[in-house]
Formats: C-alpha cells, sequence, structure tokens
C-alpha cells in the first residue's frame, strides 16, 4: 500500500484532546527549555564581556594606585606645612578629603570585579 497524498478538499482534523497533550507538553518542557536557554545566554555573556571586565580591573587598578600616590603627596604637604599658613590651604583639605573618597570608591569596583 503506497503512501497517498492528502488534497485540500480532505482538510486535517486534530482532536481536542490531541490540542490538550501538545500543550500540556509545551508547558511542561518550557521550564526546563527556559533555564537551559538562560544558562546558556548567561555562558556567553560572560565569555564575551570577560576581556572588558579584566581591561577594567587593570585600569581600576592602576588609578588605586594612582590615588594612593596623590594622597601620599598632600599629606607629606599637609604635614610639612604647618608652620606657613599659605602653603596649606582649606582647597587642599578638600582635595585631600575628595582623593581619600575616590579611593574608596576605586577599591569597593576592584572588591565588586573580584567577585565576578
Amino acid at each position: 500500500m503506497g503512501i497517498r497524498g492528502m488534497t485540500k478538499e480532505q482538510g486535517t482534523t486534530i482532536s481536542v484532546a490531541t490540542v490538550f497533550a501538545i500543550l500540556a507538553s509545551l508547558i511542561t518542557a518550557y521550564p526546563t527549555a527556559k533555564n537551559v536557554l538562560a544558562g546558556e545566554i548567561e555562558s556567553q555573556i560572560k565569555q564575551q564581556t570577560q576581556p572588558l571586565t579584566d581591561a577594567f580591573y587593570v585600569i581600576v587598578l592602576q588609578n588605586i594606585q594612582n590615588q594612593q600616590n596623590s594622597i601620599t603627596a598632600m599629606e607629606f604637604k599637609r604635614d610639612h606645612c604647618l608652620s606657613q599658613a599659605e602653603c596649606w590651604t582649606l582647597r587642599d583639605a578638600q582635595d585631600l578629603e575628595g582623593a581619600r573618597r575616590t579611593l574608596q570608591a576605586l577599591q569597593s569596583a576592584k572588591m565588586n570585579l573580584e567577585k565576578k
């Protein structure tokens, strides 16, 4: 017996039970498929962004070192200008405080990058 073709007039019939069975299968498989796809996407994103993360980490390390050097220089100036009022100004004190806050922010960024 050969395979008979279906004509346009014959149409296709699907029972309600078949439709419900297909829907039940899709609903059951959806969470698993969703988790698998999400894991794959996350892995690909991590892999593709890793070089940028590494470069950013190096930049943050360099900025931390530069900020520490600036703070050391400002503290040296402050400690050696006690006898001269115009040598250490309010602006210098504000700059030192700002540099310390910047250093804390950079160190926080470094710790966040190390967690990833």
